[in-house]
């Protein structure tokens, strides 16, 4: 017959109510980010639309070929606001060579 002891049953809930809320939280800053970005891009488009308009597009045809756009976020290159920029660059022109090497590669390369 097993016991079940409460300590470690409510070790257990109390860990996996704090995981999933956690999952909660960072799912609402990831969509708020990205509703905020697809609201910024939706306000490029009607920013655009008298430029493209006074360049002789007919108001209809911008309209048309606009509807329904929706922004890529999954661009390697895109900065979202709330999102932190991965570096760019390759290693051997952004940092020193010791940054990446390690020192016993080096040390069997000088050999």
């Amino acid at each position: 017959m097993s016991t079940i002891r409460p300590n470690s049953l409510i070790g257990r809930i109390i860990g996996q109510v704090t995981a999933i809320l956690a999952a909660i939280a960072v799912a609402g800053i990831i969509i708020t980010s990205a509703s905020a970005s697809t609201a910024g891009f939706k306000s490029f488009l009607e920013e655009l639309r008298p430029e493209a308009i006074a360049a002789g597009v007919p108001a209809t045809v911008y309209d048309r070929n606009v509807a329904g756009l929706e922004p890529d976020l999954s661009l390697p290159d895109l900065v979202i606001p709330g999102r932190s920029v991965a570096e760019r660059g390759q290693a051997e022109f952004t940092q020193h060579p010791t940054d990446y090497l390690k020192r016993e590669r080096l040390a069997s390369l000088a050999a």
